[in-house]
C-alpha cells in the first residue's frame, strides 16, 4: 500500500475543502443568493429580511406586518395557494442600491425606491425614511402577479403598475385635493392613452384603473386579465377605446365632480385673503 506524506495529506485535504467552497458558493449564486458581506439578516420564515448599509434592524417590524396582514388576502385575490419564500433588501446608500438594481435587472432607474428581481424572488429596496412598508407592499403584489402569469411584468405596464397601486393602496390619494387633480387630468389621460406603456401618468391614475375593473367585472377579472396580458374581450365586446372613455367617465363622475368638501375650501382659500367679519 502506497504511503502519503503528512504534507501531501494536508494538501489533498486543503484543496478538497476549497473545491467544496466553490461548489456551495456556485449553487448559491445559480439560486440567486448573494454572500451578505457587512449587512444584517432575519429569517421570518415566508419573508427573509437582508439589510445593508448600516441600515436599521428597527424598520423590519413595519414591513413585516404590512406584508403578513396584506398576504392572506392577497394571495386569495390571485387564487393562490402556496408562494415561495420572499427576500426583502434594503439599501440606505442610494448609489449601492441602484448599482445592484443595474447589475441584476439591466437597468439604473435614478428615482425608484423599490423594485422586483424576478429571477430571484426577491423585492428591493431603498431606505430613505418614508413610508417603506407601502413601497414593499407595492412590490410584492408585483411579485404575487408573476406567480398568475410569469410573463407578466410591464406586459402590459399600465395594467402592471394599475393593479400593484390598488391592490397596495386603500383609496386614490388626490381624492383630498380634487381641484388640484382635476386641473391635470386631461392632461394625464391624454398622455395615459397615447403612451399606455411609458407614460408616468400611470401611478397618479392607476388606482382608479383598477377600481374600475373591479366595478366593471369584479375583483376576478383581476387574474383574468393578468393571465391574458390585459385582453378584455373575455368581459366585453367593447374597443378599447370605448373602455377609455368609460373609465374617464367613471373618474370624473365619481371623484371630480360633487359639492366641495370643507376641507377643499379650505385648500384653496388665499391665505392673504382674510376677511374679519367682526368688523
Amino acid at each position: 500500500m502506497k504511503r502519503y506524506s503528512v504534507r501531501s495529506m494536508i494538501t489533498f485535504w486543503v484543496l478538497a475543502l476549497s473545491g467544496l467552497v466553490l461548489i456551495v458558493a456556485a449553487m448559491l449564486h445559480m439560486q440567486g443568493e448573494e454572500p451578505c458581506h457587512n449587512c444584517y439578516e432575519s429569517d421570518k420564515g415566508q419573508f427573509k429580511y437582508v439589510l445593508y448599509d448600516g441600515t436599521s434592524p428597527s424598520i423590519i417590524p413595519s414591513i413585516h406586518n404590512e406584508l403578513l396582514l396584506k398576504q392572506a388576502p392577497l394571495m386569495k385575490s390571485f387564487g393562490l395557494d402556496s408562494i415561495p419564500v420572499i427576500t426583502v433588501r434594503v439599501w440606505r446608500n442610494q448609489k449601492a442600491y441602484l448599482d445592484e438594481q443595474e447589475r441584476s435587472i439591466g437597468y439604473r432607474y435614478a428615482f425608484s425606491t423599490g423594485y422586483i428581481d424576478p429571477k430571484s424572488n426577491e423585492i428591493r429596496l431603498l431606505y430613505f425614511g418614508g413610508e417603506i412598508h407601502k413601497t414593499a407592499l407595492h412590490e410584492f403584489v408585483h411579485l404575487l402577479t408573476l406567480q398568475v402569469n410569469p410573463n407578466f411584468a410591464n406586459n402590459p405596464r399600465w395594467l402592471w403598475e394599475a393593479i400593484a397601486i390598488y391592490k397596495s393602496e386603500d383609496y386614490w390619494f388626490h381624492v383630498n385635493n380634487r381641484t388640484a387633480i382635476s386641473r391635470r387630468f386631461d392632461g394625464l389621460v391624454q398622455d395615459l392613452y397615447h403612451k399606455p406603456n411609458s407614460s408616468s401618468a400611470v401611478y397618479e391614475l392607476g388606482y382608479t384603473v383598477g377600481e374600475f375593473i373591479e366595478r366593471s367585472w369584479g375583483e376576478a377579472a383581476f387574474v383574468d386579465l393578468i393571465k391574458s396580458n390585459g385582453d378584455p374581450s373575455q368581459f366585453t365586446d367593447q374597443p378599447i377605446e370605448s373602455l377609455f372613455s368609460d373609465w374617464e367617465k367613471f373618474v370624473k363622475t365619481t371623484y371630480l365632480s360633487g359639492p366641495k368638501s370643507e376641507y377643499e375650501k379650505a385648500m384653496e382659500r388665499n391665505p392673504f385673503d382674510r376677511r374679519d367679519t367682526a368688523n
